[in-house]
């Protein structure tokens, strides 16, 4: 009666650490974010924490860290890879290498795409420099206006998906362009027409939308940021490590166990005998 009790505990400890958790997760993707710097020149609102805060709505987890702390390969733990670019110039070569991979869903948000299109050329793009006198933004029938001034890269096409398009009152360009996996939005400022522009795309381009967790146009002014570098990433996955080393001691307690049981009965069957 024992080996019963035991062996049920067994299987709950692992139904619960392992089934549940792994049902939940499928619902929703893990996001890695990947950032330059948190806040525009000049300003104080936190531009990371608002996006992750938009982000969470699509996601079980968005993992934060700084590109200087970025190493080859580590997108490819996370379903989705952002890349939010407030300054251009990434000093990162393995971030670009794995931008430019496109394993999985990738989002480049911001400054720096001219270096991105250097480094990985498309041919059907072309990069026309940057404006900084677009007024309005087209996009599925609504027109958000900028009453602020913003500097967008100009870049044309004649084959990737355009999302929305942006204008100074003469000319246009998109907001956003999707080809292969890759996404480009043009720019993300928070507590803007950008940062609700970017809510709706989000709708579009990431699956899995949660309503019931929705705030529209994040507002974060001075919110902390928590910097979660590599040292939490290795933190989390001695977790998952732990959780394994777990089970597989459980698992052979209950072969143990079982093994024991089989030789008491074998050794009453020969005694009976």
């Amino acid at each position: 009666m024992m080996y019963k009790k035991i062996v049920s505990f067994i299987i709950v400890f692992l139904f619960l650490f392992f089934l549940i958790p792994r049902a939940y997760c499928a619902e929703k993707m893990n996001i890695l974010l990947v950032y330059d710097r948190v806040n525009y020149y000049g300003e104080q609102i936190n531009q990371v924490a608002s996006l992750k805060k938009l982000l969470s709505n699509f996601s079980n987890s968005v993992i934060t860290i700084k590109e200087d702390y970025y190493y080859h390969g580590l997108s490819d733990n996370y379903d989705c890879l952002v890349y939010l670019g407030l300054q251009g110039n990434t000093s990162s070569t393995a971030l670009l290498q794995d931008l430019g991979a496109k394993k999985k869903k990738t989002i480049y948000i911001g400054k720096g795409i001219d270096e991105y299109l250097a480094a990985f050329p498309v041919t059907f793009l072309t990069y026309n420099g940057d404006n900084t006198q677009a007024t309005k933004i087209f996009y599925q029938n609504q027109i958000f206006n900028l009453d602020f001034p913003y500097q967008f890269s100009l870049l044309q096409t004649e084959q990737a998906k355009i999302y929305g398009k942006i204008t100074d009152g003469k000319n246009y360009w998109p907001y956003a362009l999707n080809w292969d996996n890759f996404y480009y939005i043009s720019g993300y400022k928070a507590n803007t027409a950008l940062a609700s522009l970017l809510n709706d795309l989000l709708k579009d381009v990431l699956e899995n939308y949660n309503s019931s967790s929705y705030t529209q146009a994040v507002k974060i002014s001075e919110e902390k940021l928590q910097d979660k570098s590599l040292m939490h990433i290795l933190w989390i996955s001695s977790m998952n490590l732990f959780i394994v080393f777990v089970a597989l001691i459980c698992l052979a307690f209950l072969v143990i166990l079982t093994r024991t049981r089989f030789k008491n009965k074998k050794n009453i069957f020969l005694k009976v005998n």
